[in-house]
């Protein structure tokens, strides 16, 4: 695998999510819908995981194309923080406390909202002429837009094991208008944001 498939592979849950999306207006069923838009809603997620960790990794590279994804130990620039890709394990982290401060980040953890944070010098000199939602990236957790929310909400076992949007477990509020909104936001990310990265 090289590191632009990060790219192919967002591009394929996006076009699983523009399938549900438009096909959304024909079911009727609220458990129907409901099911469509959780995973929409978690489809999303790895769109965005593909687009970051491909800027991830073109940063790494210096912007040269078919490089090989590989086991990456890479100090953030500035900080004391790593990144690596899928080490340690948490099992390691247990024997080895001390790894944790060296390994704060591990892309396949699927927290893509932590992981922008390599990449954050570059996300930092886009501005809003250029992509209409980088406020989102920056913005902090706590932000009251809806899609930022949905953004930082979004976690992969939350969302994987939920059996209904109107879950009382659930933190996140599934309404039918944020989460095709949410959609937007994403495809417009992956159809600008890894030009700029």
């Amino acid at each position: 695998m090289v590191y632009e498939d990060y790219l192919k592979v967002a591009l394929k849950h996006l076009r699983t999510c523009e399938y549900l999306k438009d096909n959304l207006s024909k079911v009727h069923q609220v458990e129907k819908k409901d099911a469509i838009l959780r995973n929409l809603y978690y489809l999303c997620g790895y769109v965005l995981e593909g687009v970051i960790n491909y800027g991830i990794y073109k940063t790494y590279y210096h912007n040269r194309p078919n490089q090989l994804v590989q086991p990456l130990f890479w100090q953030v620039p500035s900080t004391s923080d790593w990144v690596c890709y899928n080490y340690p394990s948490n099992s390691e982290k247990s024997a080895n406390p001390t790894l944790n401060r060296y390994w704060k980040y591990r892309l396949t953890n699927h927290e893509y909202m932590r992981n922008k944070e390599i990449i954050i010098s570059k996300l930092n000199i886009i501005n809003r002429t250029q992509f209409s939602h980088i406020n989102i990236f920056l913005s902090p957790a706590h932000s009251s837009s809806t899609i930022a929310r949905l953004f930082h909400q979004w976690n992969v076992n939350t969302i994987r094991y939920e059996s209904s949007t109107t879950s009382t477990r659930s933190p996140i509020n599934y309404n039918e208008t944020d989460i095709i909104a949410f959609f937007e936001f994403v495809k417009e990310t992956y159809r600008v944001l890894p030009n700029l990265l």
